[in-house]
């Protein structure tokens, strides 16, 4: 009965996955765009500004170099707010761009298909941890193939699928899974290795992208629905999640990272 409940498991993850990847396959056509043009003149252009580090992509104007920018004319436009800024800390993400680049040049179709490995592995980790969820908390296996089937088949991943400079949102949301699940799995079994390697994808998930901030409300979300004991002892569990993200926050700010100036941010 097991071993049919295993294979049962793994065709219900491997049919989700491939709903999922056919859906987006599409998007191998899409071509570059918009910022993807930024991050190959950075990394194909060494005299287009000099300054920008390989893993800084995605430090399109900071303060430091807004004024030259508005002296010889390039990026903005005149009618730009004074006080515009966009300047995002996302170098692991960054990483995976020059990875491309070196492997397949402007060959945009690898691009895409790296873009959609990734998705298709943030699927099958969200398949994994539905059902880690569901057999833990006394569900049956259709709750998670219909949670798999919502999350696979929402049209909202199209924007972080099909445009590559937006790649940032599957790694950040991949690796802040993991650190949910593992953080889940602390809370079950314990023990300081699971919480330290929940810390350590969390750190990988702000790396690629600053919107990994939203994982410590899904840790409380998690303590108030799912977590065991009184509410005292689940906040001091969830403690090193805050604790990471306000130092984190602290970073961000000291070395001038956000955006400003304008409604698109």
């Amino acid at each position: 009965m097991q071993r049919w409940l295993s294979v049962l498991i793994d065709f219900r993850t491997a049919v989700v996955v491939l709903l999922g990847v056919a859906l987006f396959l599409p998007s191998l056509g899409m071509g570059f765009m918009a910022d993807d043009w930024f991050h190959l003149a950075l990394v194909e252009d060494a005299e287009f500004m000099p300054s920008r580090s390989s893993l800084d992509l995605f430090s399109f104007v900071t303060d430091e170099d807004k004024e030259l920018i508005a002296a010889d004319g390039t990026l903005l436009p005149w009618w730009a707010s004074d006080g515009f800024r966009a300047s995002f800390f996302r170098p692991l993400t960054s990483a995976t761009h020059l990875a491309d680049h070196y492997l397949f040049g402007r060959f945009k179709v690898a691009h895409h298909m790296s873009s959609l490995l990734l998705w298709c592995l943030l699927l099958f980790m969200v398949l994994r941890f539905f059902e880690t969820l569901a057999r833990d908390s006394g569900r049956g296996p259709v709750v998670v193939l219909l949670a798999g089937l919502i999350y696979a088949l929402d049209d909202a991943h199209t924007w972080n699928i099909a445009w590559l400079a937006n790649r940032n949102a599957l790694l950040c949301v991949g690796f802040a899974l993991l650190s949910l699940w593992l953080y889940h799995l602390y809370r079950r079994d314990g023990g300081p290795l699971l919480l330290v390697s929940s810390l350590s994808s969390y750190l990988l998930a702000l790396l690629s992208g600053e919107t990994a901030i939203a994982l410590p409300m899904w840790v409380l979300a998690y303590e108030l629905s799912l977590g065991q004991g009184l509410l005292a002892s689940r906040l001091r569990a969830a403690a090193p999640i805050f604790g990471c993200s306000v130092l984190y926050l602290l970073g961000w700010s000291y070395f001038g990272y956000g955006a400003s100036g304008s409604n698109l941010y």
